[in-house]
């Protein structure tokens, strides 16, 4: 799909073969900020990670989501998930 084309309908998630299968995956865009802008080109020095997740499939959770450091919020109506992990 790329500009001027017409938009595609998005096909059907089967659930419950995923679910059979024990299927976990996600689909998120995974962003870093740093004060300094060369720690923020780095995953493991960054001092935020926020992490948009388009869609979710079985247990999947972010890594290091259980830490104390993180926030959830849940957007558009439900269906995309904000999450922000701070490192210190």
């Amino acid at each position: 799909m790329g500009p001027g084309s017409a938009p595609r309908s998005v096909p059907s998630i089967d659930s419950s073969g995923l679910a059979k299968l024990d299927v976990s995956a996600n689909a998120a865009f995974d962003l870093f900020a740093d004060r300094n802008p060369g720690n923020s080109q780095k995953e493991t020095e960054a001092e935020t990670e926020i992490m948009i997740w388009l869609g979710r499939v079985g247990r999947a959770e972010p890594l290091g989501y259980a830490g104390s450091d993180s926030y959830r919020a849940k957007l558009i109506a439900g269906h995309v998930e904000l999450y922000v992990l701070l490192r210190h």
